[in-house]
């Protein structure tokens, strides 16, 4: 019997020959068999996509919420603070000092 489609129907008949003769079965026109099947399975590319797909964002996230390089640090939002403070003292002192010049003048 030569290779079928994984679905459709296969008409036969069978020729024997025994110690008697020949003999056919069935006598007069043939035997009709159903083959019936799965589809044949392809890869599952929707699953890698998908898998991919998470992958790319799990990396993202990690990245943009890793200290130091999107974020500051503890130790780098501690130094952005001193710097912010040392800049308002120096404006709140240079305030204080330029009325003092002006009158002088």
């Amino acid at each position: 019997i030569p290779e079928q489609i994984w679905e459709g129907s296969l008409n036969c008949h069978v020729i024997a020959k025994d110690n008697t003769g020949q003999s056919r079965y069935p006598a007069q026109g043939s035997v009709t068999i159903q083959l019936e099947g799965e589809s044949p399975s392809t890869f599952p590319w929707h699953i890698v996509i998908m898998v991919v797909g998470l992958i790319i964002v799990f990396v993202l996230t990690e990245l943009a919420f890793k200290p130091g390089l999107y974020r500051q640090t503890g130790r780098d939002k501690a130094r952005s603070l001193e710097e912010e403070d040392r800049r308002q003292a120096e404006d709140t002192t240079q305030q204080e000092t330029q009325p003092l010049q002006d009158s002088q003048n």
